[in-house]
């Protein structure tokens, strides 16, 4: 087996377990969930994510068309700031 062959396996069996594991630590964290009436997973089906129940600071910035626009005019979207 040449050089080039030896690193392709290698470089597949990587990503293969490197697959493996990142699935195994995934489902670990998000675990199944008993979506069934009155499971445990039950009560979170419909809930906001904690993110959007976070309340902005309150924070005062020029836009790139000048005007002067804070945070609470972005309520409920996504907003990206570059410093």
């Amino acid at each position: 087996m040449n050089r080039r062959a030896a690193f392709g396996i290698t470089a597949v069996a990587a990503i293969l377990v490197a697959a493996a594991v990142g699935y195994r630590v995934g489902s670990s964290i998000y675990g199944p969930k008993d979506l069934s009436p009155g499971g445990a997973g039950a009560a979170e089906i419909g809930q906001p994510p904690l993110w959007l129940e976070i309340q902005p600071p309150e924070v005062e910035f020029q836009t790139a068309d000048g005007r002067t626009a804070g945070l609470a005019d972005y309520t409920g979207q996504i907003v990206l700031l570059n410093f």
